[in-house]
């Protein structure tokens, strides 16, 4: 087994620091989206970035920890209002979208498998998105008399969509522009 150093470790989990924390502010640049008015808990916000980035350098572990220190630290400090059903969201469906790059660049660590991986990762999160709505955060929430079909049709899919979009294309510009960087230190 493979051990990492302690000047390794200590900059290993500086960065998932250093990353969750910038997840967590961009967890407060959220916005509605004009078109999905009709259900306002779908807010739009690119805090999977850095996840999808920490997972793209440090492997699927590290996208794990910053999922999970980003949703706690927002948990305590903001709290959704929904009894944490939010920050459950926002926490499985970013280790969702993160996983798959995370695992394929580990392997092969090309610019292409890192651009393969964000595209797996992104038809993963509007699955997993999918399937968690219907049967675990809309039942949690008491919002079982939501129309389900109408709700996937015209809301959770097509708002995924333009999310796993939107992240997925800047993690890739920032990753391709920032992994000498990221690598070095």
């Amino acid at each position: 087994m493979n051990k990492i150093s302690k000047p390794n470790k200590v900059s290993y989990i500086t960065k998932i620091a250093l990353l969750a924390a910038m997840g967590f502010v961009l967890m407060y640049l959220e916005f509605s989206v004009p078109f999905f008015a009709a259900w306002p808990w779908l807010k739009l916000s690119i805090s999977h970035v850095p996840t999808i980035i920490g997972g793209l350098t440090l492997g699927p572990l590290g996208a794990i920890g910053i999922a999970v220190v980003k949703n706690i630290i927002f948990f305590l400090v903001r709290n959704s209002g929904f009894a944490g059903v939010g920050e459950l969201a926002d926490l499985l469906l970013g280790i969702s979208f993160a996983l798959a790059p995370a695992l394929l660049y580990k392997k092969l660590r090309t610019d292409k498998s890192a651009l393969f991986g964000i595209i797996i990762g992104a038809v993963c999160m509007v699955i997993a998105a999918l399937l968690l709505n219907v049967f675990v955060f809309l039942p949690l929430l008491g919002m079982g008399n939501v129309n389900i079909s109408a709700y996937i049709i015209q809301a959770l899919v097509p708002f995924n969509l333009l999310r796993v979009v939107i992240e997925g294309t800047i993690s890739y510009i920032l990753f391709k522009r920032l992994k000498k960087v990221l690598f070095s230190y």
